[in-house]
């Protein structure tokens, strides 16, 4: 998920703004100043139009000021400044009637929809394996990760010991933590001659915000969570309950006056040394699935600039009609976005003008996977994939790999697109040097090379040819 280029404004930019907004409420109540007080109101702002649960920052920096004490005349502040915000997002901008119809005031109905949206990471990686799973698609390689099976074993055991579902399970749990942030918050709060740390703050600013998302959430999705209630833990919400427990658990370890709490900090700490350990199963189970999702994206780029429609890999169903798929892909590449910002695909169907000179310092190996009929011209169509064994980085850094038939007419393209020997990505990727391209117009009697095209420059490199199908 945290991989897409848009992540960078949905989640990366908005807990950059939560933070800020958290440490410049602490810095308002240090130094006794509403300047700082504006920063945070303006770092709210920020957060609110990066997406929409943005606008949790707001009422989060609320409490945090009460929290710290600040004098009750600087809340107009914050409080004029949502109310503007407000104003923009739900009658002025565009699509606002859609926002205003996904209201549901049902109070009981969120509160526990909130709580199950806040228990998502202990479902995400440890109580959702349990059977019946929440996703069985992620169970069945589960066995194969390392500590994978004992995992699902520990999920599994957790439902016959306590006799609850694991949904139950989930739902204690995010009880118990709300519970016992509310608690410590009230303590810091209420205390006489306390004031908070900075750490507590940005402790208590993260819980609070994910709290505040999980109340504009549980209102504005009830409907949707109704409909369909495995959704209240997709992954795509998986960021921000994440920072709700990170910062419960910033705010036990901050907290070590008596000896009770320093216990609870100590469980916190091993917990947090063990973790790593408990999500390696799901690490590797998700690194294997984006590895999947990572590959098919790159066959789409290679086969849209190449001009073949893959039948195996273009959506046709109720999501996505192959008319809407066209239509899309017709307005990127007018439009020169996406796959089709790089202009190489306007050479498709034109003889090379450039010479054609052979390298020993490529190992290159390229088959047909499969033959097809294209689905727009009905035309004999190949899909074909390799892997560059030695000089992968020079081939990327220098150009890209397309294909030549036997008269040097540029007839396909191709894109790297998984790692090789076979393997997930993880946080250290390794070089992906295998790669998937297409050839429009296939014609078994001819011979079809693959050539390094120049990014600049007119000399190609002859790389290997594009051998038949394996048996």
């Amino acid at each position: 998920m945290l991989f897409h280029s848009y992540e960078s404004v949905h989640v990366y930019l908005l807990t950059l703004s939560v933070a800020i907004a958290g440490l410049c409420t602490f810095e308002a109540a240090r130094r006794h100043s509403i300047l700082w007080l504006a920063y945070a109101c303006v770092a709210c702002t920020v957060a609110m139009f990066c997406f929409g649960s943005g606008v949790a920052t707001f009422p989060a920096v609320m409490i945090l000021a009460f929290a710290l004490r600040l004098p009750w005349r600087w809340f107009a502040l914050p409080l004029c400044t949502l109310a503007f915000c407000l104003f923009l997002y739900l009658y002025a901008l565009p699509g606002d009637q859609g926002v205003r119809a996904m209201l549901a005031l049902r109070p009981i109905d969120s509160a526990f929809v909130a709580v199950d949206w806040l228990s998502s990471p202990w479902v995400r990686g440890w109580l959702g394996f349990a059977d019946p799973p929440l996703d069985p698609s992620t169970i069945s390689g589960l066995p194969y990760q390392h500590f994978g099976a004992q995992l699902q074993a520990s999920a599994n055991w957790m439902e016959r010991v306590s006799g609850a579902s694991w949904p139950v399970l989930a739902r204690a749990l995010g009880f118990i933590g709300v519970c016992a942030f509310l608690i410590g918050f009230a303590r810091l709060a209420f205390r006489r001659h306390a004031q908070l740390t900075r750490l507590q703050a940005l402790a208590s600013m993260l819980c609070l915000f994910a709290l505040a998302t999980a109340t504009v959430i549980s209102i504005g999705r009830l409907d949707y969570f109704n409909t369909y209630p495995d959704q209240v833990y997709a992954d795509r919400y998986l960021v921000w309950p994440s920072l709700f427990w990170t910062g419960l658990v910033m705010l036990l370890l901050s907290q070590t006056h008596s000896s009770l709490e320093r216990k609870l900090a100590g469980a916190c700490l091993c917990a947090c040394m063990l973790l790593p350990v408990a999500l390696l199963p799901t690490q590797e189970a998700s690194a294997v699935w984006g590895s999947i999702v990572y590959r098919n994206a790159q066959q789409i780029s290679a086969a849209s600039r190449t001009g073949v429609f893959d039948p195996a890999i273009f959506p046709d169903g109720d999501d996505a009609r192959r008319e809407d798929v066209l239509r899309t892909l017709a307005l990127l590449k007018q439009q020169r976005m996406a796959m089709f910002a790089n202009p190489s695909f306007e050479q498709i169907g034109h003889v090379w003008a450039g010479s054609l000179v052979r390298s020993d310092r490529f190992t290159v190996d390229a088959h047909l996977h499969d033959l097809f009929d294209d689905a727009q011209t009905g035309t004999r169509a190949a899909h074909f994939e390799g892997i560059v064994a030695t000089g992968a980085g020079q081939i990327q850094h220098s150009g890209e790999l397309a294909v030549f038939d036997s008269d040097n007419r540029i007839v396909g393209l191709s894109e790297f697109s998984y790692i090789s020997p076979p393997a997930a990505l993880i946080m250290r990727t390794p070089r992906k040097r295998g790669f998937d391209g297409y050839i429009r117009d296939y014609r078994p009697d001819a011979r079809y090379r693959l050539v390094l095209l120049p990014r600049s420059g007119t000399q190609a490199i002859e790389l290997c040819d594009v051998g038949p199908v394996p048996h």
